[in-house]
């Protein structure tokens, strides 16, 4: 039954639309290039950095680069447009909700990243 209601995550499409589906309840637009950039990096993030040891700098931003053809810094300024559209155009009630913490300032990428990681392998167990 727990494989039929949360399938296996070793697809990677089940995986993408989980980290879409995070990102959207966080109020993330996926018409800033900066957010599909983002859901590739929490995608990269699962298989490459255990204990969600991230260093985007150099685990991260080098293979978005690389795939799409875009300095370190366009695919990082990208990111932080859309972190901040994201902070800027949600209330801070349900931005502290939907993280869980209360906040009264605009959460680190790291921190949503990790954030959105460890929901996707609490649906994973």
């Amino acid at each position: 039954i727990k494989n039929f209601i949360f399938p296996s995550l070793n697809t990677n499409d089940t995986l993408k639309q989980l980290i879409n589906i995070e990102l959207k309840n966080l109020n993330y637009n996926f018409s800033y290039l900066g957010t599909r950039y983002l859901s590739d990096a929490i995608y990269e993030a699962y298989y490459r950095c255990k204990d969600f040891d991230i260093n985007l700098n150099t685990d991260i931003y080098p293979i978005l680069s690389k795939k799409y053809n875009k300095s370190i810094n366009n695919i990082k300024s990208n990111i932080y447009y859309s972190t901040n559209m994201m902070y800027y155009d949600t209330e801070a009630n349900k931005l502290g909700k939907s993280i869980g913490l209360n906040i009264d300032f605009k959460p680190k990428l790291r921190d949503i990243m990790i954030l959105i990681l460890q929901k996707i392998c609490n649906h994973k167990n």
